[in-house]
């Protein structure tokens, strides 16, 4: 993986020994980004650890770690990865990051083995497209083209992750929906689906509902225009 990295200045002491490399407080300019931190990698096993401050940190320069990152953008972040054998975990702290239009400040983490898995995650965000969100996650389609606005906390995997917060998704062609509250939200055979969920919509496009599935979408097929109250 090393080959596939690009430095432009490095700066402090890497020791090897029979059957790894390790660093502490290092100092790296990549393309696009001015790094310090420590890590360990084991020739053998591949695992690797890494934990760092980007200031800044952009995007391109980190494909090899995850090549759905998005090719432009980037921001100020500490961030930590760790491969062990066929997991993967990612953690991103402190950030303020930018990509085509997008801004995301907050902490994420997300882990990957069998499925992903999101933990320890409270951002915020404003004009995040769907399209981006169906780069960065695997085998996940979104049901409606727009964007969203909020803010978000979640725990989980994804067949059942537990969210609280409030969003806005804008569909340019049906108009803006809004929801805040709690409960839990999976994605699972191509299908949404919701458990103890405890919402505030104002408004909800009834348009957006229907196109979360033919379970819903079929009752609702004489019904048009948004809907605004409490949903359980």
């Amino acid at each position: 993986w090393l080959a596939r990295v690009k430095f432009r200045d490095f700066d402090g002491i890497v020791r090897f020994d029979n059957d790894s490399v390790w660093w502490r407080d290092i100092a790296v300019r990549m393309p696009g980004s001015t790094l310090r931190g420590d890590g360990d990698y084991k020739f053998d096993t591949g695992d690797l650890t890494i934990a760092a401050e980007g200031r800044p940190a952009a995007l391109a320069d980190f494909r090899w770690l995850y090549p759905r990152l998005p090719s432009e953008g980037g921001g100020p972040l500490d961030f930590r990865v760790e491969w062990r054998g066929t997991t993967e975990e990612y953690v991103v702290q402190n950030a303020d990051l930018r990509s085509r239009g997008a801004r995301l400040r907050g902490d994420f983490a997300i882990s990957f083995a069998d499925t992903f898995a999101i933990h320890d995650t409270d951002v915020r965000f404003a004009n995040v497209d769907t399209r981006l969100i169906e780069q960065l996650v695997p085998e996940f389609a979104s049901p409606r083209r727009g964007t969203l606005d909020g803010q978000l906390t979640i725990v989980g995997g994804r067949n059942a992750m537990q969210l609280a917060g409030n969003v806005a998704f804008h569909d340019p062609g049906t108009g803006t929906s809004r929801a805040s509250g709690r409960g839990a939200l999976g994605y699972v055979d191509g299908q949404f689906r919701m458990r103890d969920l405890r919402l505030r919509v104002d408004p909800l496009q009834v348009a957006l509902l229907k196109a979360l599935g033919d379970d819903i979408a079929d009752p609702l097929e004489p019904i048009g225009g948004t809907i605004v109250g409490d949903v359980t």
